[in-house]
């Protein structure tokens, strides 16, 4: 059963390079599939092993994008803020089904209510400000101008914000393939439910997918916001929060938190060697 979690890992991992990879090139940036794999392995990896997590992935695949695809900044930003949208909207639509059905089923109230219900106001709110700055960063470019800064400074961000502005706007399509996009996105997403629920099914505890894929989201959900330092112990906090309300032994929820990082960290690291191996060796 645990080969099957890590096999669906990689094929987790597979798709979302696939997504970057769509994104890039509708950019006009001369990327190909095996670059974007390396970008999101190698982000996975500094995610896992720095204090900064979520922060220090996404610096490392703009950092990335800059040294070894030879794209701006900018770009490199909009390609990032992009990505995020796509990937966070459907998941925002996931976890607020997750959340109104744990609020009709549970009662959840005080700490835990607003644990949970912050949290989602907490994504929503960066999902917006997200969206605002993709779809009016040219109004950005007139309130710099009242900024007190230097010249040199004045005209490298407007010079960055008109880039950003420019590959947002060479990203833009047919309605076709924004709805494929999210199609993609929500396909990963339920991937990660399904995970869990095959790590469950492997230690024969008993729960139904539904209630597996409402604490995966939720939990997830939780992991998004920085109420620690680096979000450590938040995604496995919130999962045991969660597994208590359906009355299941400490012993079972500590398995199943383990367990689950397991196959993420086992996946991580067997299909992260073929391609850092060259690297090194260069």
């Amino acid at each position: 059963m645990l080969y099957l979690a890590i096999f669906l890992q990689i094929v987790t991992m597979a798709m979302i390079a696939l997504q970057w990879y769509l994104l890039a090139r509708r950019m006009g940036e001369k990327v190909s599939y095996r670059d974007m794999v390396h970008l999101n392995l190698v982000g996975s990896f500094v995610e896992s092993v720095t204090p900064a997590m979520k922060a220090g992935g996404e610096g490392a695949k703009v950092w990335l994008l800059c040294t070894r695809m030879q794209c701006s900044a900018s770009r490199a930003i909009a390609l990032l803020t992009i990505q995020k949208v796509i990937s966070v909207i459907p998941f925002l639509l996931l976890s607020a089904a997750s959340l109104g059905w744990l609020l009709a089923n549970e009662k959840i109230s005080g700490p835990q209510g607003t644990l949970f219900v912050g949290s989602f106001l907490f994504l929503f709110t960066v999902v917006f400000v997200l969206m605002a700055l993709l779809l009016a960063s040219q109004k950005i470019i007139p309130l710099l101008y009242k900024v007190p800064l230097s010249d040199r400074w004045e005209e490298k961000i407007s010079n960055g914000v008109e880039q950003f502005r420019q590959a947002s706007q060479n990203v833009k399509g047919p309605p076709i393939t924004w709805i494929g996009h999210s199609i993609l996105s929500i396909l990963i997403w339920v991937l990660f439910a399904v995970k869990a629920y095959i790590v469950v099914l492997s230690m024969e505890v008993p729960i139904s997918f539904l209630v597996i894929a409402v604490v995966t989201f939720l939990s997830y959900m939780v992991a998004m916001v920085p109420l620690t330092p680096g979000g450590l112990g938040t995604f496995e906090g919130a999962m045991m929060l969660l597994l208590s309300r359906f009355s299941y032994t400490f012993g079972s929820k500590f398995s199943f938190g383990f367990g689950h990082s397991l196959c993420h960290l086992l996946a991580c690291l067997f299909t992260l060697a073929p391609f850092t191996w060259p690297m090194t060796i260069n």
